[in-house]
């Protein structure tokens, strides 16, 4: 049981994951002196930060049992 909800949230962490990058790809096409350009360069740097290829190999092993 414990197994499938995790694999639910890891499921929804990817998706919104993938949302908060679509976001940042649009904004970022914007004026880079606007306050909504610097937003999404926060969130999209979030969004690479949450990344499982770029998490430290401990937690990375714990996400795939």
């Amino acid at each position: 049981m414990l197994g499938s909800e995790f694999a639910k949230l890891q499921i929804e962490a990817q998706a919104k994951t993938a949302q908060l990058r679509l976001e940042a790809d649009l904004f970022r096409q914007l004026p880079q002196s606007s306050l909504r350009h610097r937003i999404a360069e926060w969130l999209r740097g979030w969004a690479e930060t949450l990344e499982p290829s770029k998490l430290p190999p401990a937690v990375r092993q714990t996400q795939s049992l």
